[in-house]
C-alpha cells in the first residue's frame, strides 16, 4: 500500500524539524542580541537540513536498485556530497552574516537529529502502549 506524501516519514520528520527549529528560535531569542542573523541562520540551517533529508531518501532509493559494489560507491559519494554542501552553507553564512548566524545555522542543522530521536522515542512509546 502506497502512503500519500503527507504521511511519509520524511514529511513527519520535516514537520518535527520545523517545530523544533521554532522552539529553538523562540528560546534562543532570549539569549542573542542580534535576532535577524540568528533567525536567518536557524531558518537556513533547518531548510538545508530538510533538503538533506530528502537527498538521503533519494540516494537510498536509487542505491537499492544497484549492484552492491556500485551502490556502496554511490552512497559514499552522496554522503560526501551532502557534507560538502553543508560546509558550503556554513562558509557562505560565515562570509555574509555575523557570527550569531553561524550558531543559528548549526542549531538548524541539528534539528534533523533531534527530530529522528523524537520520532524514535514516540515509536517506542506507541509500541510499549500497544503491548500492554
Amino acid at each position: 500500500m502506497n502512503k500519500s506524501f503527507f504521511h511519509t516519514l520524511q514529511w513527519q520528520l520535516s514537520i518535527n524539524m520545523m517545530m523544533i527549529s521554532l522552539a529553538i528560535g523562540i528560546i534562543g531569542s532570549f539569549f542573542v542580541q542580534d535576532l535577524y542573523p540568528f533567525w536567518l541562520g536557524l531558518m537556513v540551517g533547518t531548510f538545508f537540513s530538510i533538503i538533506k533529508l530528502y537527498m538521503m531518501e533519494k540516494s537510498i532509493q536509487k542505491s537499492i536498485q544497484m549492484d552492491p559494489k556500485k551502490a556502496s560507491l554511490y552512497t559514499t559519494f552522496q554522503y560526501l556530497f551532502r557534507y560538502v554542501l553543508t560546509a558550503m552553507v556554513f562558509i557562505i553564512i560565515a562570509i555574509t552574516q555575523p557570527t550569531v548566524a553561524i550558531f543559528g545555522a548549526a542549531l538548524g542543522m541539528i534539528t534533523m537529529k533531534i527530530a529522528v530521536y523524537l520520532y524514535s522515542f514516540q515509536e517506542k512509546r506507541k509500541k510499549k502502549d500497544a503491548e500492554g
